[in-house]
């Protein structure tokens, strides 16, 4: 599957596949898909987050925060910082505003 370059609109099917993409086990990828895990949402993720889902192994924690600050730094075509408004402003991590993600 060719993923879109701007990260930040992939949907959840495409920040499965990435996931996937990446020899992630499939656990950790069905746990993504189940916690509704899109691309915007991928790009804010924190180790504290990642336990919140019960990644319990640490390799597996910072792998995934050393590839999706990979995603962040890759410049994308359309190159703006955009932040995604795909969960309400109260569930969104400190500073969440920006356009709406387009993968309810």
């Amino acid at each position: 599957m060719a993923l879109p370059k701007d990260t930040s609109r992939w949907s959840v099917e495409e920040a499965t596949a990435w996931l996937k993409q990446q020899s992630f086990q499939e656990q950790v990828v069905s746990t993504f898909s189940a916690e509704a895990m899109a691309g915007c949402v991928l790009l804010t993720l924190t180790d504290d987050d990642l336990k919140e889902m019960r990644l319990e192994q640490l390799g597996t924690r910072k792998l995934l925060l050393m590839k999706t600050k990979e995603l962040y730094q890759k410049p994308a075509d359309n190159s703006s910082s955009q932040v995604c408004d795909h969960f309400t402003m109260d569930q969104m991590p400190s500073g969440g505003s920006g356009t709406p993600c387009k993968h309810s």
